[in-house]
């Protein structure tokens, strides 16, 4: 259990066991919060501009939609004040590009407490090198390489660009594995799995093509506000694109380009909110053409209409029902 409340605690953890029908009382209090302050510092003391952040509360790793909510950013000196925060024993990370994460616990014992953590000195960490290149082996200059770890985390992906030799550096990582992977304009993406650490990866990256058309509402009219959207044929885990291409018309006529789209087969599909959405199957992309799909006409659909109702068949007021379509179904 959870609770955000800007100003005060920020949020405060408890744990809750229940089993089938039964009850569980919790009490949660919120109450002024506390603040933990410090300095990020490099190896040699000299200061960094980068950030502090709750990872948990009493032991407890923070909800998805708190992740990120309690950050504070370092001033040009290195100093940070984080806070309002709970009243609880703190895991606190801080982090500065080129540099690892460095972790530290902060006990604030009472409302309106702050406890200084002093100097936090972020060494380099581990770094994983290698190089970008095409096809047929030759350099990609200024590729962008970004390192996501795999165990997740809210903070922003250490990334690098590529020198005249196609060559980078991702430094500032933990051990673990990452999942790497390299943009450059006029390419589609590259991805490989390395460890922190790791020397001589290697990011291939394939010529891409284009996808365009014009995305219309069901009376023909251009709708510039549509989201377009195109994932791999064989499913968005495809190994040749890591995720989907998105974009937005970039005219008032509706007409969309998707760029940087790997060579191979597409689903694309568009939506807009009131007007509807639309998919279209089995779109070729051939590296260094551009497939025109023509005009995208959105349907309204259909309704979906319903009942919620609790254990005992009453209705119950005031629930959120989401609904989302399986892209993939037949």
């Amino acid at each position: 259990l959870a609770i955000l409340s800007r100003g005060l605690g920020d949020v405060y953890k408890r744990q809750a066991a229940v089993q089938g029908e039964d009850e569980a009382f919790v009490e949660i209090v919120v109450s002024d919060g506390g603040f933990v302050t410090g300095r990020l510092v490099d190896e040699e003391g000299l200061p960094l501009a980068g950030r502090v952040a709750v990872e948990a509360v009493e032991g407890l790793g923070l909800p998805d939609f708190l992740q990120g909510a309690l950050t504070a950013e370092a001033r040009s000196d290195g100093r940070v004040v984080l806070g309002p925060v709970p009243v609880a024993t703190l895991d606190v990370a801080a982090w500065a590009p080129g540099h690892a994460v460095s972790r530290h616990q902060a006990l604030v014992a009472a409302p309106g407490e702050t406890v200084d953590l002093g100097d936090m000195i972020l060494d380099r960490g581990l770094a994983i090198r290698g190089q970008v290149v095409d096809e047929k082996a030759t350099p990609v200059v200024e590729a962008t390489v970004r390192a996501q770890p795999q165990w997740g985390g809210f903070r922003a992906a250490p990334e690098a660009s590529s020198d005249s030799l196609g060559a980078f550096e991702v430094a500032g990582l933990e051990e673990g594995e990452y999942t790497l992977t390299a943009q450059a304009p006029g390419y589609a993406d590259a991805r490989v799995t390395a460890r922190g650490g790791d020397e001589g990866v290697e990011l291939r990256l394939g010529a891409a093509g284009e996808i365009g058309g014009r995305v219309v509402d069901a009376g023909g009219r251009p709708v510039p506000e549509a989201m377009v959207r195109a994932e791999p044929a064989d499913g968005p885990t495809s190994p040749r694109f890591d995720g989907s291409a998105y974009t937005l018309p970039e005219g008032d006529d509706g007409a969309f380009v998707l760029r940087d789209v790997a060579a191979g087969q597409w689903v694309l599909h568009a939506s807009a909110s009131g007007k509807g959405e639309a998919s279209v199957p089995g779109v070729d992309v051939a590296a260094g053409q551009n497939t025109d799909v023509g005009t995208v006409v959105l349907a309204r659909g259909g309704t979906v209409r319903g009942t919620v109702v609790d254990a005992n068949g009453s209705g119950i007021p005031g629930a959120t029902v989401q609904g989302q379509r399986d892209l993939h179904s037949s």
